[in-house]
């Protein structure tokens, strides 16, 4: 019984790390924790991100969601 626990809980593990996989989705997804934030504050709060970069994972995680 226990395993089966174990094994459904890795399991929702990897969808979430599948999701959330990638350099920046990470601290993207920790940017907008709070709330909605506009462009220019997710690329300023993720240090280092281009803004094409950025585009492209919340582009990414958009559909994701939908």
């Amino acid at each position: 019984m226990a395993n089966e626990n174990c094994i459904r809980t890795f399991s929702g593990i990897e969808d979430a790390l599948y999701v959330i996989g990638g350099k920046w989705r990470l601290r993207i997804i920790i940017a907008l924790f709070d709330g909605a934030r506009r462009f220019n504050e997710i690329q300023r709060s993720v240090t280092g991100i281009s803004a094409k970069v950025l585009t492209d994972e919340l582009r990414h995680l958009q559909l994701m969601v939908l």
